[in-house]
């Protein structure tokens, strides 16, 4: 779960898979959250996994075409296997924090969300809610014409990234670079 002081754009959603099952399909579920997890407010496109290779993926968020703007809030994201319960998200003990990850499944033993410490699974989850404004994103077709792109790729990047973008008319762009905090670096 995470909690946002001010009202953000999610615009998507990474998580390490330690063993992909390729052909397999995930989706995201973004849940509000008050003392454990609440309505659905959206759920993403599938993915599907093209790949064995341990790895981060990501799945863009999308409401009505355009990344999720969330009030502020508590909020919890699910990753949703497709159908052969075989998920491997990856995790780690050192920065476990009690009550911050919960788990469904069809026939747990809890009849809904449960705590993961409930199942004595005490890890960090790896699984990142990314954040930007609008701008940044990739929305430029709503700020420039209808027609125009841009992509970032990959998505987390470490050091290295290409940014493509496609207008439809010659235009001055100006890209700034920021970290996770927003700061521009």
């Amino acid at each position: 779960k995470f909690t946002l002081a001010n009202q953000d754009t999610l615009t998507s959603v990474s998580f390490w898979l330690t063993a992909p099952t390729f052909n397999d399909f995930e989706s995201v579920s973004v849940y509000s959250f008050t003392d454990k997890p609440g309505t659905e407010i959206i759920t993403s496109n599938e993915l599907t996994l093209t790949s064995t290779t341990p790895q981060w993926f990501t799945i863009n968020i999308k409401n009505e075409g355009v990344p999720l703007l969330l009030p502020a809030g508590s909020y919890l994201i699910g990753l949703n296997e497709s159908y052969d319960n075989s998920m491997t998200l990856g995790g780690a003990a050192d920065i476990f924090t009690t009550g911050a990850y919960w788990v469904n499944f069809p026939g747990n033993p809890f009849g809904g969300w449960a705590t993961s410490e409930a199942y004595n699974f005490e890890m960090a989850l790896m699984l990142r809610a990314n954040f930007a404004t609008l701008k940044s994103v990739g929305t430029v077709n709503r700020l420039y014409g209808n027609n125009d792109e841009i992509k970032i790729y990959p998505n987390p990047a470490s050091g290295k990234f290409t940014i493509n973008l496609n207008l439809m008319k010659k235009q001055d762009v100006i890209v700034s670079i920021c970290d996770l905090t927003g700061r521009i670096i």
